[in-house]
């Protein structure tokens, strides 16, 4: 079974050198936990598939909105047996 990637800085991560872990990440921070570009990440947050908020000119998304993002996709690709 392959490893699990776990970003530093993610709530589960044991290699967080921060006592706190952020709840909240940028789109490239984003991007990189999901193997995907920072436009694709652009066009999730726009289409409304991935749950974003600003704060000031900064768009972040939460831990939790990256993981109900990839478990509608997990759930999307087991009814329809199409690879997400």
């Amino acid at each position: 079974m392959p490893q699990q990637f776990i970003p530093k800085g993610h709530p589960t991560s044991r290699q967080s050198a921060t006592p706190c872990a952020p709840l909240l990440v940028s789109i490239d921070d984003a991007a990189g936990s999901l193997a995907v570009g920072r436009s694709t990440v652009t066009r999730l947050i726009r289409r409304g598939d991935l749950d974003a908020l600003k704060i000031g000119s900064r768009t972040l998304i939460s831990w939790k909105a990256l993981e109900a993002f990839i478990a509608s996709r997990s759930r999307a690709a087991a009814t329809t047996g199409v690879r997400p």
